[in-house]
């Protein structure tokens, strides 16, 4: 029993009957996937690192001609968007495979 706890301190993960993961750590609740093999994986992580380098590059190429107001939805949107990447696809595979993090 105190191992149980031990993991769910540090955040620990168990399937559900769909196949999905659930994490509970530092007092919050994600749902995820069971997690691919490392190749796939590592595609995965690559092409979720493109989509944030398009959508940063979408916010400079607007930066030319919006307003004040429209750049501002703009970042909100793009910053959700980035977001959602890192905690729904970028963290579960990074938690899977941290030998994929480049940034450590």
């Amino acid at each position: 029993m105190g191992d149980r706890r031990q993991r769910e301190r540090r955040g620990s993960r168990r399937l559900t009957d769909a196949g999905h993961f659930q994490s509970f750590a530092k007092g919050g609740f994600e749902v995820g996937w069971r997690l691919m093999n490392k190749s796939t994986a590592t595609s995965v992580r690559n092409e979720a690192l493109k989509a944030i380098e398009t959508l940063s590059s979408a916010l400079e190429a607007a930066s030319q001609g919006c307003s004040e107001t429209e750049s501002r939805h703009l970042h909100k949107q793009v910053g959700l968007a980035i977001g959602q990447i890192q905690r729904g696809i970028l963290e579960p595979i990074l938690a899977e495979y941290p030998d994929l993090d480049d940034l450590r």
